[in-house]
């Protein structure tokens, strides 16, 4: 922590250093100067990513059609910092009526508490198929939230909680369904799918698994 607070007030010097330079016009060359700073950003972005740690909540697995053929895997992940929630991530690969997606979306911590949520939606789609949608006590430390499944004509819904279940900062943020304990611990979610078209497409059944 010692290491990271002095690297970070190097690089905090490193750019007022430059800008004052700047402002006053001391160096010859303002595009290297301008570079100078853009890369003391950048270095200072790499810092405070580095500290950020991935926790995984579930892997939804993507199915289509009857025969509920495989077409892909969702990871919905936070990133952490302090054991403090930073942001909420789905990353998704989908391959379906021959078009290939990658689909990768993020909410801040600071749009969550605002009530901003989550959403999955198919690359050309009309709508979400998947959303999760926090309640007004979600927070650094989770919360509970609303999970929306677009059903063709409206949205299911089943309440989520994101958590650690304790005050450790180092324990595992985990999701659980409709109450935390052991029991009702979500590892993963089965989607399958159906629709004509990407722009029709619905899901027919899903299953949280335990």
């Amino acid at each position: 922590m010692k290491t990271t607070f002095t690297t970070l007030l190097v690089l905090l010097f490193s750019i007022w250093n430059s800008a004052t330079a700047f402002e006053n016009n001391c160096l010859g060359d303002p595009i290297n100067l301008e570079q100078e700073v853009n890369q003391s950003v950048k270095d200072l972005v790499a810092v405070v990513e580095a500290n950020k740690v991935r926790q995984d909540l579930l892997k939804a697995k993507i199915q289509y059609g009857i025969l509920a053929i495989g077409i892909g895997v969702a990871d919905i992940f936070l990133t952490t910092k302090d054991g403090k929630i930073v942001d909420l991530n789905v990353h998704a690969k989908v391959g379906l009526l021959g078009i290939n997606s990658v689909i990768n979306k993020k909410v801040t911590i600071s749009q969550l508490k605002a009530g901003q949520p989550l959403k999955f939606q198919m690359q050309g789609g009309n709508r979400a198929v998947l959303i999760i949608e926090p309640e007004a006590d979600f927070n650094e430390k989770g919360g509970w939230a609303r999970l929306k499944i677009w059903n063709g004509s409206s949205y299911t819904i089943e309440r989520i909680a994101i958590t650690q279940g304790n005050n450790n900062p180092r324990s595992k943020y985990k999701s659980f369904h409709n109450n935390i304990s052991n029991s009702n611990e979500i590892k993963g979610l089965k989607i399958q799918m159906h629709g004509s078209s990407i722009s029709k497409m619905y899901v027919k059944s899903f299953t949280l698994e335990k």
